[in-house]
């Protein structure tokens, strides 16, 4: 049978495994252009955050030391396991941990209590199953949110009189003495420390915009500056008085109020002011933000709503006496069913977000704390006892006297409402026992500092 041939002189019969072979070599040069085209496009860090993703639960992810994020979890966590990594629940500081409640909000047993060896001035931090504590005998502490067990103890220059801040593995707070400290979370070792005049304003650590590390924002007697995890000096906002709450930091601004009756909003990344508003008193509570509100109280006993955008005052409610406890804030549901919880004195007064109109009013024989909330339920100290209060219609949900005086305000962590009394010297775990075993009683503290680390060397110190 005669051959037929190609132009090219290929037989016929050679031509399928030719052009299967042709075919097979233009998918896989379109392959490799296409991934060429992809990493140039989107960008390198496209593929390392790939890189970076965990293969499994049981494989974190690392910060730049290698160590698990703080506040993550080899598997998920559940509601009953939240944070509350800093003053006010985190850096909006709504004071609320939503969307589900805890077990231990129907009733509340003693769980553990530790015997501090000074008062506890100061509202507990959690991150990750530990708890960290200033205390007036120049210390901080991390306890064992489960058990109530110490694990370090760290030096400090004065007593630590506002909560510590815990993220992305460190630990940050300040003193008496106007120090700031940056510490390992895990082992309590000191990275770095800067003294200068940071006053009582409990520090908050954020991103300051998308892509940005985690920064500290804190205030200090002339205003408020921002230090990155490394120490170095970011900027500084001056402010004609002190700053002595906590700022909020979110969507790239940070809100503050000063003693010069001013609150304010700057730029994250830049410190620059972006506006600025007048009250008719000094401003020493921590400010709330829910989407494009801002809310504050003041020493003029009044409550203010304002525009996030631009400073404008949105509404104002009288309390009758000076707000000087920060807020708390629902932030689920229709706007206007949502609630903002404001402490005057022995009070408590619910008011609607979008028009500060009041709901109801508790009032106490004792002054009240700060209102931690949990889906329904308002947590406050009051005189020697924590008080559950119903968020919806302020009823009592439940009460139960401690061995001492509550001055700090409440924190959540792992399921637990965390409590300390500052005459007794004692730090309270109450929840709902899982077991008879889950009891502890007290847990001792290390009678000495030889869990501190010692203080860095000079080449260590922050970067001003």
């Amino acid at each position: 049978m005669a051959k037929i041939h190609l132009e090219g002189g290929i037989p016929w019969r050679n031509r399928r495994g030719f052009l299967i072979l042709v075919f097979v070599l233009a998918f896989l040069l379109t392959v490799v252009i296409g991934a060429l085209t992809a990493k140039f496009v989107l960008g390198s860090s496209f593929f390392a955050a790939a890189q970076r993703l965990p293969s499994t639960a049981k494989h974190p992810v690392k910060d730049a030391q290698g160590a698990p994020l703080a506040g993550q979890n080899h598997t998920k966590r559940t509601q009953a396991e939240a944070d509350w990594p800093m003053d006010g629940g985190g850096p909006a500081h709504t004071g609320a941990l939503a969307p589900a409640a805890p077990p231990f909000l129907a009733t509340a047993s003693e769980l553990w209590h530790a015997n501090l060896k000074s008062a506890a001035l100061t509202p507990a931090a959690g991150s990750a199953g530990t708890l960290f504590v200033g205390v007036g005998d120049h210390s901080l502490y991390a306890v064992d949110a489960r058990t109530g067990a110490a694990k370090w103890r760290a030096a400090t220059n004065g007593a630590v009189v506002s909560s510590p801040a815990v993220s992305s593995g460190h630990l940050v707070a300040t003193d008496t003495s106007g120090t700031l400290y940056a510490l390992d979370a895990t082992s309590g070792h000191r990275m770095w420390d800067h003294r200068a005049n940071y006053s009582s304003s409990p520090p908050t650590l954020a991103v300051p915009t998308a892509g940005k590390p985690t920064w500290i924002y804190a205030g200090t007697t002339q205003g408020v500056e921002a230090i990155d995890l490394t120490g170095r000096l970011r900027w500084t906002f001056h402010t004609r008085e002190p700053v002595t709450s906590s700022p909020a930091v979110v969507a790239g601004k940070v809100y503050f109020g000063s003693r010069d009756n001013s609150l304010y909003a700057v730029d994250a990344v830049t410190g620059m002011l972006t506006w600025s508003t007048r009250t008719r008193g000094d401003i020493v509570t921590a400010p709330a933000v829910d989407q494009d509100t801002v809310y504050i109280g003041s020493s003029d006993a009044k409550v203010y709503a304002i525009n996030a955008t631009t400073g404008a005052t949105r509404w104002t409610h009288r309390i009758g006496t000076a707000v000087r406890q920060s807020l708390a804030l629902s932030t689920t549901g229709p706007r206007d069913t949502r609630r903002v919880f404001v402490v005057s004195g022995r009070k408590i007064t619910a008011l609607t977000t979008d028009q500060g109109r009041e709901t109801w009013k508790y009032t106490a024989t004792k002054p009240l704390t700060a209102p931690a909330l949990a889906t329904d339920t308002l947590l406050l100290g009051t005189g020697g006892d924590i008080l559950a209060l119903r968020a919806s219609d302020g009823r009592t949900a439940w009460r139960k006297t401690l061995g001492g005086r509550v001055t700090a305000s409440p924190v959540i962590s792992e399921g637990r409402l965390i409590i300390a009394t500052a005459n007794t010297h004692q730090l309270y775990a109450l929840g709902t026992p899982s077991s008879t075993s889950e009891l502890l009683g007290p847990k001792p503290f290390p009678q000495s500092s030889e869990a501190c680390a010692p203080p860095p060397a000079p080449s260590q110190r922050p970067t001003r």
